[in-house]
């Protein structure tokens, strides 16, 4: 099958612009999505400000392990699935063997790339993925990489590292670094360089201030930075945000990610963080937008225009995605997923347009609490009520009215309460009652007694004295006979739960 023929049956989008949602960017199947949803990453939005090595490295099964490198090729671009024999000789396809290939994919289709196999990556893969050891020491460098670290390119000759690209770590470029230095890390004024081998007019250079390693980037406002959360992925700490509305101040993070030779900038943010962000406050909307916003602003007001451009010609950013934590700074489990968020939300670069996909945790946690709390007051009312109305009508014990219908015989010339709707009024003084739940209805019976044609709809508590079953030569012959000696409305739209409450009897009541 072609290239074309599969695109036709996915039923892919032709441009980034066309993508609604994951499944839409090309070789991006239900499986993968989930993936990447599952690594926080669920607009194509995310997808596109990705790092794709470091989304990879966070992509592990269940044990921890990490799935095939293949899967990167995907995620920087679309690719041929690799095969294996199946049990008959067959051949069968393994699904993490295009994980890494399918981030590559994606992330190059999302920033304006061609739809085109994830295959076609390998070769980028191969030198996102770093050269061997002993490559990696031949040319001076010292590569440290895990959860919670970018690439440390060392300088061999200062000892000093600065957290870059794993792109730049391949055997076509040396590393050297010239500036100040604290434990092994750049610090201070300084200039990373790598030069292309052979052509060493073909510089990288990255000169100005650095912390723990990390290059800060114009303009000024960056307090401190650090490597996190996989190879090209780092963290700057932009200071306290304003405290308002008697909220403590938070503090303000941007997630970056380095582009090939690109150093991280939070004025390209991959995620904008609230971090010290108050639970409790945020349990209020208005709080909790107030503060996203307020990330958001802040953001803005640092990088300007720079926020809306992207590394190709065509994209540009319309929203920031802000997400809010109550840890002190950003944090990552083994996997390099952050802590639990509080609340997020898509802002607009744009004056006057709506913010987009509001969440909120805390107030939806508050909120079920509040729910809880309010039903436990409504049963204990409600048994109060039951207990009072068992009470007046000397009621001697109370029963579903399907346990009423299956055997009055049970209850015959005592004083029961249950709870029925009426079903039909045959009579001024007698009606044909029922059980309801959800739509369904059951568990007929005949109720004699004053007044029942007046009653409005709606279940009603009553107090009945059971009499056997009709004895007659129509529809009602068999059905359990009731006498009534009492009702009230239910307040609430239902009240069918009432005779199932725990309450204590004593005496003669069962």
């Amino acid at each position: 099958m072609n290239e074309s023929a599969v695109r036709s049956r996915n039923a892919k989008a032709a441009t980034a612009g066309q993508v609604r949602r994951l499944e839409d960017i090309p070789n991006i199947g239900p499986a993968h999505a989930a993936d990447l949803r599952g690594l926080g990453l669920h607009t194509p939005d995310d997808v596109r400000c990705m790092d794709p090595k470091a989304t990879y490295e966070r992509l592990r099964t269940t044990a921890g392990a990490l799935h095939d490198p293949c899967v990167l090729d995907v995620f920087l671009s679309p690719g041929r699935p690799k095969t294996k024999s199946g049990p008959l000789g067959g051949q069968r396809t393994t699904r993490s063997e295009g994980a890494w290939g399918l981030f590559l994919a994606a992330h190059d289709f999302m920033n304006g790339g061609q739809a085109q196999p994830w295959w076609r990556f390998t070769a980028r893969r191969k030198r996102l993925l770093g050269v061997a050891a002993h490559v990696v020491m031949a040319l001076g460098l010292t590569l440290l990489t895990g959860p919670g670290f970018a690439a440390q390119h060392r300088d061999s000759g200062s000892g000093c590292a600065v957290a870059a690209p794993l792109y730049l770590t391949n055997n076509d470029y040396s590393f050297q670094y010239q500036g100040a230095c604290k434990a092994g890390l750049a610090e201070g004024s300084g200039k990373a360089i790598w030069t292309l081998r052979g052509s060493p007019q073909n510089r990288v250079v990255w000169e100005g201030a650095f912390s723990a390693g990390v290059y800060l980037p114009p303009p000024q406002g960056i307090v401190s930075a650090r490597a996190w959360s996989g190879s090209d992925t780092v963290v700057f700490d932009l200071g306290a945000l304003p405290a308002q509305n008697g909220v403590p101040a938070a503090r303000l993070e941007v997630e970056a990610a380095s582009d090939l030779t690109d150093y991280p900038d939070p004025c390209k943010p991959h995620v904008v963080w609230v971090v010290n962000a108050p639970t409790d406050a945020l349990a209020d909307d208005a709080v909790a937008q107030a503060l996203l916003a307020s990330a958001a602003d802040k953001l803005k007001a640092r990088c300007g225009k720079a926020l809306s451009e992207q590394s190709r010609a065509g994209q540009e950013r319309t929203h920031l995605t802000v997400r809010a934590v109550a840890t002190p700074r950003l944090e990552s489990d083994p996997w390099g997923n952050p802590g639990p968020e509080i609340a997020s939300v898509r802002v607009p670069l744009a004056a006057g347009v709506a913010m987009q996909g509001y969440v909120n945790q805390a107030a939806t946690q508050q909120h079920q609490q509040q729910q809880q709390a309010l039903e436990r007051g409504e049963r204990r009312a409600n048994a109060r009520r039951l207990r009072a109305f068992i009470k007046t009508h000397r009621a001697q014990s109370w029963a579903a009215l399907e346990d009423i219908a299956q055997n009055p015989f049970r209850f015959n010339d005592r004083v029961v309460v249950t709870v029925a709707y009426i079903g039909e009024v045959i009579s001024p003084t007698r009606a044909r009652v029922e059980m309801r739940s959800d739509g369904w209805r059951y568990a007929h019976a005949v109720l004699d007694g004053d007044g029942i044609a007046q009653w409005p709809s709606g279940p009603r508590l009553l107090a009945v004295r059971v009499t056997g079953r009709i004895k007659s030569d129509d529809y009602l012959d068999g059905q359990a006979q009731l006498q009534l000696l009492g009702s009230e409305a239910c307040a609430e739209p239902r009240c069918d739960d009432w005779p199932r409450l725990p309450m204590p009897l004593s005496g003669e009541q069962t």
